[in-house]
């Protein structure tokens, strides 16, 4: 159990000492974010694995020591409700990954394989990524999830696959627990919780061994980044821990680069100057991303960007068909149950009202990311109608934190007193 006691250990520090320097933010995600995105640009930069870990330790116990504790908001409690919708499931899914095996694809032929041997080179361009040794499947991925799987493994001394899986549920846990906490700040507390529920308890967060909690794919950290960044958009008060939020999206996934930089162009609106800040972690990210897939080895990644460009305007009459298929995944019940259905009602209810500020905030990042994805059905090398099958349930993940939003704004809002939140100076 030498892993679980450092995934236990580890991230909530680093997250807490996060918290100290941006203000209040989940300690776990936060922490998984911020040990991915430093480890990464250390090894970069030629620092080992195991080095890396050291100073990023020290610099987390600096920080814990020198910077004063951010106060805490106040909100009401209903812990037997938290218990049974939230920690309820996340313990279950801890007990199903200590004792089942994995067998997700992805996960076992992409995400772990990486992780280990991040853990065996201490490098993230050693002969694994330069093709030296063995075939690395998709191996210009961004890495953020498998730095922090190393992470594990290296400090346990292990490199067992059933160990180091805590960390996805954790992932879960911590953005449900964090969903109730800022639902909170505006809506009843029962609302706030039944929206963190009725996250990890939906089939495809919860079961599916393609994307959900009991896997090692990615999908999981992505859609929690996305709900972060989305909701300091929605709070309109700190454009640090939005453009943190955002640079973790762009290491965890490909997906994350263009929903950034969504997000980014959102965010102009909200903060105005302001999103000066937020884009420059954004850029360094990226550029990270860049310099390291200009030293490792292409194998078998398309060349999207380059596709969309070319071919999108000659195909674009498939492109509304393209928008439909995607949409129908979101109502198949083994994996959503009634998750999409409420969300339309949530849009409905809010039309009539009139609250349009929420009604385009979440729209831009669910219509955008919808917007996105089926472009890219349309002009990838797959046959669109096997892709969607096969990754249409895990790309909706990505924009379940916004429509969780919609959902507690429906519900009917609450004014509330946020003068106590971290306000950047213009």
């Amino acid at each position: 159990m030498i892993p679980a006691l450092v995934i236990l250990v580890w991230f909530p520090l680093v997250g807490a000492a996060v918290s100290r320097l941006l203000g209040r933010v989940p300690f776990f995600l936060a922490g998984a974010a911020a040990s991915g995105m430093s480890l990464f640009v250390l090894m970069l930069v030629g620092v080992p694995l195991g080095w890396g870990i050291a100073i990023l330790a020290i610099c987390s116990a600096l920080v814990l020591l020198i910077r004063p504790r951010p106060r805490e908001e106040g909100y009401p409690r209903r812990p037997e409700l938290d218990v049974l919708l939230v920690v309820v499931p996340v313990l279950a899914m801890l007990l199903a990954v200590t004792f089942i095996p994995q067998h997700d694809y992805d996960g076992t032929a992409f995400w772990m394989l990486k992780a280990k041997a991040i853990a065996t080179e201490g490098a993230v361009d050693g002969p694994f990524f330069r093709g030296e040794n063995t075939f690395s499947p998709r191996n210009q991925y961004p890495l953020l999830l498998p730095i922090d799987v190393a992470l594990v493994m290296k400090m346990s001394g292990g490199a067992d696959d059933l160990a180091v899986r805590w960390i996805f549920p954790l992932i879960l846990g911590s953005l449900a627990l964090e969903i109730r906490r800022r639902f909170r700040l505006r809506h009843p507390p029962a609302v706030a919780t039944l929206c963190a529920g009725l996250l990890v308890w939906t089939p495809q967060f919860a079961l599916k061994p393609e994307g959900g909690a009991m896997s090692a794919y990615s999908d999981i950290a992505l859609a929690a980044f996305i709900t972060m960044a989305f909701l300091e958009l929605v709070d309109g008060t700190s454009s640090a821990r939005f453009g943190f939020w955002a640079a973790a999206m762009v290491l965890t996934k490909s997906e994350g680069l263009p929903i950034a930089v969504l997000l980014i162009l959102a965010g102009v609106w909200i903060f105005r100057r302001r999103v000066i800040a937020a884009a420059v972690p954004l850029i360094a990210s990226a550029a990270a991303l860049i310099i390291w897939r200009s030293r490792i080895e292409l194998t078998d990644e398309g060349d999207l960007f380059g596709r969309l460009v070319s071919l999108l305007p000659s195909r674009f009459e498939d492109f509304l068909p393209a928008v439909g298929d995607l949409s129908s995944y979101a109502l198949v019940l083994r994996d959503w149950g009634a998750f999409w259905v409420i969300v339309v009602g949530a849009v409905v209810v809010l039309m009539v009202r009139r609250q349009w500020r929420a009604l385009i905030l979440a729209g831009v990042v669910i219509v955008g990311g919808m917007a996105l994805y089926s472009a890219v059905s349309v002009v990838s090398e797959w046959d669109r109608a096997e892709l969607l099958r096969v990754t249409a349930a895990r790309l909706l993940m990505h924009l379940a934190g916004p429509a969780l939003y919609l959902i507690a704004s429906a519900s009917g809002a609450r004014k509330v007193d946020v003068s106590h939140l971290d306000v950047d100076a213009e």
